[in-house]
């Protein structure tokens, strides 16, 4: 039996997170991300915002100390929305 997993993270997510590796990308979205758009694997958390999904996560799995820029916010720009494919990784959408 496994303990202490917050019951807000599903099997596939978990899954997901279990699969990750150094330099891997997760992207933690709200419903109006396009997730199916750009994601190759997309999990929906609804009911739950993306503090509380990533505060679940970190629980479970720490930030990446390899990489640069373990977390990145993505943000509207000037004029719309950056390509969301150029993101690339999976994307856990939280609605």
């Amino acid at each position: 039996m496994l303990r202490g997993i917050p019951k807000i993270l599903s099997g596939d997510l978990l899954k997901i997170i279990r699969d990750m590796g150094h330099g891997d990308m997760l992207v933690i979205a709200d419903a109006n991300f396009p997730s199916y758009g750009c994601g190759k694997r997309v999990v929906s958390a609804l009911g739950n915002n993306a503090v509380e999904i990533l505060d679940a996560i970190l629980k479970l799995m720490p930030l990446d100390q390899y990489v640069d820029d373990p977390v990145s916010p993505y943000a509207p720009l000037r004029g719309g929305y950056a390509n969301p494919s150029d993101m690339g990784g999976d994307t856990a959408g939280s609605r």
